[in-house]
């Protein structure tokens, strides 16, 4: 193939006799056979390769009048070699061979192939006139077997230099775009830092004074405002209260990224019993049972996690409202070697067409009249779980219920 490399390292090659004298009257023998076929051999060898999905466009690029030079070329460095000690000269050309197919992301098994075409084209005419001299046969094939394993040891050599210098450039690239990849990042954060301070700051102060002045006409201007005017304040106050949770929430969701994990091992039982307790004192006058398995204890973030568990078990309560008995189901179940935690409970549940917009910020399935709520806990939850390097995702039917499903990796 014509040598395409623009920019080629120099190699070391060995200049001294690389055959034992034996080896050398047999790689002779085998070099004056191949020039007496060279013309058939070299005519069958293109076309072969000219129906080779990688080296048949290569060769459709080349003119006859460079397809001769290259073939001149490569029969004088083959005799100087053989003939006139100069193996200095062929190895160095092969070297660069090896380095161009590195370069050009040619595999070694592609241009490896060459040579085995090479033989299988040589082996025949070596039968057609030996076939009475079989001493004569062994000989020029040894030959042939020398000249080509010398041949192929070299390309291999200069080739898988080549590739790992190619390696070791891609893997320094590599540090260096995540080394600037890692500032972007801490600029990034440092302006979700700034984000969440205006939010926390800048947005609750116009919420608290829309709040306390509507709790100072609600106190003095009482009589005037009328049953309308009372409707409307509480409207006011209603969304007041929901903007206020709304930020919360995305302030949550903000900092989750930046806030460190504290790794401990507690009892997932438990954490899920404490969660359920604190959320049923909410719901006076409810008959909610809570089921909950032998459930493992994990090795993660404990806070974090009761986010999940309120969010999870929150969800339940909140979903089953309209269930004179709501039950919920909490255990695990083995996936694949894996424990996976799920949540069960009997309420609304959805339809599975929409489960991909579950864990979206703002994602509703559900009507806020219905079921209240800001649309980020999902979100929050699988953030946690991501960042425990597990996986959360859900189940359900409508009116019979939803399973939500999570797995925390290990630490």
């Amino acid at each position: 193939m014509e040598n395409r490399m623009e920019n080629t390292t120099s190699n070391q090659v060995t200049t001294h006799q690389p055959f034992k004298d034996d080896e050398l009257v047999m790689i002779k023998e085998y070099f004056e056979f191949s020039q007496k076929y060279s013309e058939q051999i070299n005519e069958k060898l293109n076309h072969a390769l000219s129906e080779h999905p990688l080296w048949g466009p290569m060769l459709q690029e080349q003119t006859a009048e460079q397809k001769e030079m290259q073939q001149e070329r490569s029969i004088k460095l083959q005799r100087a070699a053989i003939y006139e000690n100069r193996w200095d000269l062929y190895a160095q050309d092969l070297m660069t061979q090896g380095i161009m197919y590195a370069q050009m992301n040619i595999s070694y098994s592609e241009w490896y192939e060459i040579i085995h075409l090479y033989k299988d084209h040589m082996y025949p005419y070596i039968r057609c006139d030996y076939e009475k001299n079989s001493r004569q046969a062994i000989n020029i094939c040894r030959g042939l077997s020398y000249f080509l394993d010398y041949t192929m040891a070299l390309l291999a050599e200069a080739y898988f230099q080549e590739r790992n210098n190619i390696i070791t450039k891609m893997n320094s690239d590599l540090e260096k775009r995540i080394e600037e990849r890692t500032v972007e990042l801490m600029e990034i954060n440092k302006e979700l830092e700034s984000f969440s301070y205006t939010v926390s700051h800048d947005l609750r102060a116009p919420i608290r004074a829309v709040d306390g002045f509507s709790k100072i006409l609600n106190k003095k201007f009482d009589a005037k405002l009328g049953d309308e005017g009372k409707k409307y304040l509480e409207i006011i106050t209603s969304s007041i209260a929901k903007m206020g949770s709304l930020i919360d929430d995305l302030l949550s969701f903000s900092r989750l990224g930046r806030m460190n994990k504290n790794t401990t091992s507690f009892s997932m039982k438990g954490l899920f019993k404490e969660v359920f307790e604190d959320l049923k004192l909410g719901e006076p006058g409810r008959n909610i049972e809570l089921i909950i398995g032998s459930l493992e204890d994990v090795k993660a973030d404990r806070e974090m996690l009761k986010h999940v568990a309120s969010n999870l078990i929150g969800n339940a309560i909140k979903f089953t409202k309209y269930k004179e008995h709501a039950k919920i189901e909490v255990d695990t179940l083995n996936e694949n070697d894996q424990c996976v935690f799920y949540i069960k409970d009997n309420g609304a549940g959805f339809d599975m067409e929409y489960a991909d917009n579950l864990f979206g910020i703002f994602q509703r399935l559900h009507s806020e009249d219905e079921f209240p709520g800001t649309g980020i806990g999902l979100a929050i939850a699988q953030r946690i779980i991501h960042r425990h390097r597990g996986k959360i995702w859900a189940e359900a039917t409508p009116e019979e219920g939803a399973t939500f499903y999570f797995t925390i990796g290990q630490e």
